[in-house]
């Protein structure tokens, strides 16, 4: 298991996840298995001749392959793994759509605001600017930027389980996003026979278990439509919330210019979701759209 001098929160996980601080060696797996994944070309982000340490993601990546031996599961299901995660993101630059996709949010969020960013916004942005720019430093996110560390990150944003469900047939699909994708889109029986690999699991590995524990109890304590509130939130794309609760008691919260609210209402709007201490909940976004929810009945977006 990783070498780590302690267990991470999830934001420095969040932070760390690219950089290359765990000795290879200490995962747990031989370096005869080790040299034989790359020979067979499962470790994209491993130089030929450069054994040092690797990422959070890369380490992760391992452990999974590891289950999968462990598993009884053969070289072509490993190679059917790196196909759709590593491969398919290097070829797709899955770096690059990135930087562009949080550029876009940004710049939207910036002319919602009347052409103002926060301090931590603007930096962002700047430095998606600059990287788009370097072209030496997109080569080099292309190894370690792929639809694996994606699904990571995705997870650690969104504080939803994902897992990968490998079937019979060697179909892959992903886990999580409010419900199951595979690439090419396809209907999949999910009812068939298939293995589940949860990164949650692995994750337990880096993050300590409190924060592991509250990030699965989110999980579980809200509702896809009680998360769509809190990613709004997230998103700083709150123009104003009003929540009915459960007595009739109208609680009005307005945002900040900049379309967030203080971490004290942040707390209270979690606590009134977690408790169903709600009749209604409306939020009006600063991108013109509404998020209705009730609490017996699904999200309207109008």
């Amino acid at each position: 298991m990783p070498a780590t001098e302690r267990l991470l929160s999830l934001q420095e996980f969040n932070r760390l996840k690219f950089e290359r601080i765990l000795p290879i060696y200490e995962l747990g797996i031989s370096r005869q298995q080790i040299a034989y994944w790359r020979r067979e070309g499962l470790l994209l982000f491993i130089e030929k001749g450069r054994w040092g340490k690797v990422s959070c993601v890369d380490a992760i990546w391992l452990m999974l392959l590891d289950s999968v031996r462990g598993l009884g599961l053969g070289i072509g299901t490993m190679k059917t793994l790196t196909e759709y995660f590593l491969k398919r993101g290097h070829d797709d630059d899955v770096a690059r759509q990135n930087l562009l996709h949080n550029k876009v949010v940004l710049e939207k969020r910036k002319t919602t605001l009347g052409g103002t960013l926060d301090g931590e916004d603007k930096r962002v942005l700047d430095d998606i600017n600059d990287t788009l720019q370097n072209h030496i430093l997109l080569y080099a996110l292309r190894w370690d930027v792929n639809y694996f560390s994606n699904l990571i990150t995705h997870s650690l944003l969104s504080r939803s389980e994902v897992a990968i469900l490998i079937f019979a047939d060697g179909q892959i699909v992903e886990q999580g996003f409010s419900g199951h994708r595979t690439f090419p889109e396809k209907k999949v029986d999910l009812t068939a026979p298939h293995i589940k690999l949860s990164l949650n699991y692995y994750l337990k590995e880096f993050v300590s278990k409190k924060e592991l524990s509250q990030f699965l109890l989110l999980t579980h304590l809200f509702s896809k439509e009680e998360q769509a509130v809190l990613e709004e939130i997230k998103n700083k794309n709150v123009s104003e919330i009003v929540i009915t609760l459960s007595g009739g008691e109208i609680k009005r919260i307005d945002s900040t210019q900049q379309g967030s609210v203080t971490d004290e209402q942040a707390k209270e709007i979690r606590r009134v979701l977690g408790l169903k201490n709600y009749e209604r909940i409306v939020v009006d976004t600063r991108d013109a759209t509404t998020l209705s929810v009730r609490r017996t009945k699904k999200i309207k977006k109008k």
